[in-house]
């Protein structure tokens, strides 16, 4: 791990375990790349989790947009950039690069933080944080901020408690587990023969432990795609906790190929 004129650098090799059954690494893996990444950077500068409680203060993740251009796959070696895109009021615009062993671009993403007072949990200003790290307003993984993505409902959810395994150090449910809630409550149809292109998700709300989620999911055709919107509803709050779209594109020969195999 390095940082080079204030961009942040680390390495990744793809393990057995973070693998789907066709080889191909797991999106939750990469937001989970992604957020580790943004984390050491943010503690290398001196303003990361335990910094910013010392202040009653906490960095959450508002929004963001990932697109994959490649999947990366078992054993494949990848070297992750991000960098702080610019700083506003409350809030800061984070974007990330992965490239593979050959130097080429595979993934991209775009991030939006806000800052909030660990007591009340409400916005609050960033602070001094600006003085420590330069922005980037010119230098994108994505150009445009994350978008807000739709509500949706359906009549019959899927509705199951949060659990241990998916509370994180801040007492809540870890993002990157409402993708993985997001994607799970696809077809097995949908996986087997379609690869993920991007994923958008907005973070409303915290859940906690024991609280009811209600997964609420709608699949529109989108040329030879799919669009599928996911809404996750705190049933004890009444509010959703996340909001998720994915685009999914016919799988690649390689990929269908290993599907069919593995069927």
């Amino acid at each position: 791990m390095k940082e080079i004129e204030g961009i942040w650098q680390e390495a990744h090799r793809i393990q057995a375990h973070e693998c789907d059954p066709f080889g191909f690494v797991r999106p939750i893996v990469i937001a989970d790349i992604l957020q580790e990444g943004a984390s050491n950077h943010a503690i290398y500068r001196g303003f990361g989790f335990d910094d910013m409680l010392k202040e009653g203060k906490l960095w959450v993740l508002s929004r963001i947009e990932i697109t994959f251009l490649e999947l990366p796959k078992w054993r494949d070696c990848l070297k992750l950039k991000t960098w702080v895109k610019n700083y506003q009021r409350s809030f800061s615009h984070r974007d990330f690069e992965i490239y593979n062993a050959s130097g080429e671009c595979i993934i991209k993403a775009t991030s939006l933080w806000v800052m909030i007072d660990h007591a009340n949990r409400r916005p609050t200003t960033i602070g001094t944080v600006a003085e420590k790290m330069p922005a980037f307003p010119e230098k994108h993984g994505i150009e445009r901020s994350p978008v807000r993505v739709k509500a949706v409902s359906t009549e019959k959810p899927y509705v199951f408690g949060v659990r241990y395994g998916e509370i994180d150090l801040n007492n809540h449910v870890n993002n990157t587990k409402y993708l993985q809630w997001a994607i799970d409550s696809l077809s097995e149809e949908v996986w087997q023969t379609h690869r993920l292109s991007s994923i958008t998700a907005n973070y409303l709300t915290e859940t906690r432990l024991k609280d009811k989620v209600e997964v609420h999911t709608i699949t529109e055709q989108e040329g030879e795609g799919l669009c599928v919107f996911t809404s996750l509803t705190n049933q004890n709050q009444g509010k959703n906790a996340c909001q998720i779209e994915t685009h999914w594109v016919p799988a690649h020969k390689e990929y269908a190929s290993k599907s069919a195999a593995k069927a």
